[in-house]
């Protein structure tokens, strides 16, 4: 009873998200990226499918076992969804350089979703409001720093959409933990990759 609610439960549940994980996230990823590069409009860089599917069923393990242990309730299946989302949204955009509109729109509408499931109306109106200080920010940002011209930074209007619907999803003050992930996150990426 107790052990079972506390441990083997979600224990249970990760492995089965991770096999979830596992197979689905690439499969997902082959079906966007053949919809969106019909002509070969763009470059489908090679990857290595093993070592996608294992990482993504390790994230798909520790997202699931810390929303189910950590957090509990509708918050952990969202966290789940999103996570599978944003592993989708990783891959494509690693492959064929884009984030789809299409992703950006279910980010959207999950977090409409869940904003008000969670905080009601307000909610929303907190989300829609870190939309535009991120909106605005990231304008800024990329005026500073050329963005989306040929010789500025290589930030796209993608990237902007993906961080107002992070934006939305995460409502005040949330998204500012989000964005300070995010950045620690870019700064070790630029660290190891160099």
């Amino acid at each position: 009873p107790l052990i079972i609610q506390t441990f083997v439960w979600p224990v249970f549940a990760s492995i089965i998200c991770a096999i979830l994980f596992y197979f689905q996230v690439v499969n997902v990823t082959e079906k966007i990226v053949s919809v969106k590069n019909k002509n070969n409009k763009y470059l489908d860089r090679p990857y290595s499918k093993k070592n996608y599917q294992l990482t993504f069923m390790a994230i798909g393990f520790l997202v699931t076992f810390f929303a189910l242990t950590k957090i509990g309730g509708m918050k952990s299946v969202f966290l789940v969804i999103f996570t599978f989302i944003a592993c989708v949204g990783t891959l494509v955009d690693n492959r064929i350089h884009i984030i789809a509109n299409e992703m950006v729109l279910l980010l959207l509408a999950l977090g409409v979703v869940y904003q008000f499931l969670m905080n009601g109306f307000m909610g929303i109106v907190y989300g829609v409001i870190s939309m535009a200080v991120v909106f605005v920010l990231f304008m800024i940002t990329l005026k500073l720093t050329k963005g989306f011209s040929t010789t500025g930074s290589k930030i796209g209007a993608g990237d902007l959409k993906l961080m107002m619907a992070v934006a939305l999803i995460t409502g005040y003050p949330d998204v500012l933990t989000a964005f300070t992930a995010m950045s620690v996150s870019m700064v070790a990426y630029v660290l190891v990759g160099l």
